[in-house]
């Protein structure tokens, strides 16, 4: 039984190896040591430029370089990109959000959505809430998408134009968040953002 050893070449051969290279995706073999890649290429040659190595062949099977899942959600992502942008690097305070949205408003059409995306409520003193985006606008719905993905502030445009009222009842799996007097506050969790998803 061979004994791992981290500090070891391991040459991988006997199967196809991904390399991502333009010029040549494809290969034969591949040596690594720990998390890295040492070289791709023939396996003759890479047997030849490193005899210490492990030797493991894969079967014909297809090896790949490891990925990074980044949880990447590509309609959500692909939208985000022809949004307003208001993560943190773009509105350092709940003032700057405001500005930030104002002037996607003068350049908006009046009745068309003004959609954000990357606000994270977390940076800020106050939340953004509807009276804030009704401040904004009542004359354009707007949609403020939180970085988590996992809720949505609108105004009063928006939750009239989705017929969210006072008395809508929270869906299963979410939550319309309502303050103290029981008054919507714009904020939808989860599954109540189904409510004003999607947007026509």
């Amino acid at each position: 039984m061979t004994t791992w050893d981290p500090d070891r070449p391991v040459l991988m051969r006997g199967g196809r190896v991904f390399t991502a290279a333009g010029t040549a995706p494809w290969t034969q073999a591949v040596v690594i040591r720990g998390q890295r890649i040492l070289a791709v290429g023939m396996a003759s040659d890479l047997s030849l430029r490193y005899p210490d190595a492990l030797g493991i062949d894969v079967g014909g099977r297809t090896v790949l370089p490891g990925f990074i899942d980044a949880h990447n959600h590509f309609l959500a992502t692909g939208e985000s990109l022809a949004s307003v942008e208001l993560r943190f690097s773009a509105a350092r305070s709940t003032v700057e959000v405001i500005k930030v949205l104002s002037d996607a408003v003068r350049t908006t059409p009046t009745g068309e959505w003004v959609v954000a995306f990357g606000y994270d409520d977390a940076k800020y003193d106050h939340p953004v809430d509807r009276d804030l985006l009704d401040a904004v606008s009542v004359s354009h719905p707007i949609r403020v998408h939180h970085v988590s993905g996992h809720h949505v502030c609108v105004n009063s445009r928006a939750l009239e134009l989705r017929g969210v009222t006072e008395s809508t009842l929270d869906p299963q799996g979410g939550r319309l968040v309502r303050d103290a007097s029981g008054r919507l506050t714009g904020q939808c969790l989860d599954a109540a953002m189904n409510l004003i998803l999607p947007v026509s």
